[in-house]
This record gives C-alpha cells, sequence and structure tokens, in this order.
C-alpha cells in the first residue's frame, strides 16, 4: 500500500473474508514484487499442458505463466443469433440469443459447470427474463439477483455483441497471492487492455486507480467507454471471484448466507443447496478454458424432451460434465 494511503473500505461478506485471507506465507515473505520467489521455475512448467498453455512458454512477468485463476469469455455473433460463453475455475457457462429485426425472440442457457445443486434452476429464470425485449434492454439491471448473475453477465455480453462482424474472446488471469500481492489482466483477442496490481486488498498499478480496491472502482470504470470499459467491468468480477480459491469448501457454503445476490443464494435456495462441480485449475491444464463447449451444448439440445426449456437437473448434474 503506497504510503499515506488510507484503508479502503471493503464490503463486507464473502469477498471482505477472501482478501482477509490474503496473507503471505511463510515460503513467500520478503517475496513482494518478485515473482521468481513466489513462483519457482519447477511450479511454473508442466510437461502434461497442451504446447498452447504452457506456462513456461510466457514470458518471464507474464501473468499467465503464473499459477492463479483463470477465465476466458467467447462471443459469437451469427445471422440472428448470438452466443457467449464462460468458462474459469468455478463455471462453464453458454447462453444463446435468437433475435429479429432487434428483438430476443429466444434464449438459451447451458450450465456445463456450476457450484452448486440448485443453480441449473436459473437456466429457465433467464429466458423469462430477456425473451421478448429489445437487444437495447437486455441490460444488466434487469432483475439481476434473481437470476445466476454469470449467465445474467453472458446474455448483456451477448446482446452487446449481437452485430459484430465476427467474434472475440477475453482472457483474464489473476496470480494467486504472493506476499498479499496479486498481478490481474484481461486481454482481447490476445491485446492485453488492461494490467493491474493489488497489495493488500488495495490496488497499487495503475495510477488511475490507486488507492481503491476492486468494489469501489464503479466510478472509474463508468468514466470509461468502448471496450476498454467493457474489459474493465469483466476483469473487476473476474478479480473478485478469484477470490474463491482462497476459500475452504465450508467457507464456500457459509458464503452462501450473507447477501441473496443471485439465484441460488436467495433463502428458499441456500438451505438446500449441496456443492457440484469441482474446481478446476486452468494455469496447470490439462485443458483450456471453453474446450468442447460448444459440442457440448448442442449435445444438450438432444437430452430435451419437447417443450422442455432446459435439460432436466436430475439428468444433467449426474453426468460427466459435473464430475
Amino acid at each position: 500500500m503506497p504510503k499515506g494511503t488510507p484503508p479502503v473500505p471493503v464490503r463486507e461478506g464473502v469477498i471482505a473474508h477472501a482478501m482477509a485471507r490474503i496473507v503471505p506465507s511463510a515460503d513467500w515473505q520478503g517475496a513482494r514484487g518478485n515473482d521468481s520467489v513466489c513462483y519457482p521455475a519447477a511450479q511454473m512448467r508442466s510437461p502434461s499442458i497442451r504446447p498452447s498453455h504452457r506456462l513456461d512458454l510466457h514470458p518471464p512477468g507474464d501473468v499467465f505463466a503464473m499459477p492463479g485463476y483463470r477465465r476466458v469469455i467467447r462471443i459469437e455473433p451469427g445471422k440472428s443469433v448470438v452466443r457467449s460463453m464462460l468458462e474459469d475455475d468455478l463455471h462453464a457457462m453458454l447462453v444463446e440469443l435468437r433475435h429479429e429485426a432487434g428483438v430476443v425472440m429466444s434464449v438459451a442457457a447451458f450450465m456445463d459447470r456450476a457450484p452448486w445443486s440448485p443453480c441449473p434452476g436459473a437456466e429457465k429464470v433467464l429466458g423469462d427474463t430477456f425473451t421478448g425485449l429489445p437487444l437495447t434492454q437486455v441490460t444488466a439491471r434487469r432483475d439481476k439477483q434473481a437470476n445466476c448473475t454469470h449467465l445474467h453477465d453472458l446474455a448483456v455480453l451477448a446482446a452487446s455483441h449481437a452485430t459484430d462482424a465476427g467474434p472475440s474472446e477475453y482472457s483474464i488471469a489473476a496470480s494467486d497471492p504472493c506476499g498479499a500481492r496479486r498481478v490481474l489482466e484481461i486481454r482481447r483477442d490476445g491485446a492485453v487492455l488492461h494490467h493491474w496490481i493489488e497489495q493488500e486488498g488495495v490496488l497499487t498499478a495503475p495510477g488511475a486507480i490507486a488507492g481503491q480496491s476492486l468494489v469501489t472502482l464503479r466510478d472509474w470504470i463508468a468514466g470509461l467507454s468502448g471496450e476498454e470499459q467493457e474489459a474493465a467491468r469483466l476483469l473487476q468480477w473476474a478479480a473478485l471471484v478469484a477470490h474463491g480459491r482462497t476459500l475452504t469448501e465450508a467457507e464456500k457454503h457459509a458464503a452462501l448466507f450473507h447477501r441473496p445476490s443471485c439465484y441460488t443464494m436467495q433463502p428458499e435456495r441456500a438451505e438446500l443447496a449441496r456443492a457440484k462441480a469441482p474446481t478446476q485449475d486452468f494455469s496447470q491444464g490439462p485443458r483450456p478454458p471453453l474446450a468442447g463447449m460448444a459440442a457440448r451444448f448442442e449435445a444438450s439440445r438432444k437430452e430435451r424432451e419437447p417443450g422442455e426449456e432446459s435439460p432436466a437437473p436430475s439428468r444433467r448434474m449426474g453426468d460427466e460434465r459435473w464430475k
């Protein structure tokens, strides 16, 4: 934290709890800013990883060469249809919007992997929220807490890119804490859009956001425009979710009761929620995020009965996607 910078209050709840756990380990004392000490070469190499995801193929100091959280978001516009998909350590999801004359005609949601047993029920809620609306009204402020927030975000992204000429892909990395320091970065189609440094829960670089925390960036992000604004919001959200890597299973479950901020965290479902898909670590392989996602989505269509909005959770949550 820069000298003279007052502590920035962090919202109570799961994020504050997770951030409180970011403390230097005995092995990392004095390693602040020294990634070679935090992440020895032996830890940064894994022969089993496919070549494009081999950690040792990234330049020294590259956050994508460090152990940590990964998220990839891909948006694929087509004629009268647009898909957006996401995969990270905790989630693998896809949303498809079919539209005519600027109006959403149908919504298909697919949860390939989700952390809690009630989550698949949010697929139908997403369709109820956005079907029949103009694409311009598919916004972040519409019934978000009643939805899975990740499906909701994907729907908003899909709508905003529905008329793009071609696909786009965001890659996000958040290094595991090292001496209470994290490196956070987002790239669009390989180009770096934002690179942030966080120390003890406070952002120290770049200068424009120094002294703030991830949860106080709303006004700064609102002052940006275009892809810079979109990318900053995506990086902010992902960096907050990445704290889940520091929580035990018991702490993750307790976090369901902090605040009813999504479909599963509503009181009537939180009580019944059970952990499902295990956490993946894409920084150590063995496959890249989103591999095979579109094919599994198409296969899921064939599982549905006539008139069924989405695959029945009892069928889907027992298959290989949840193991």
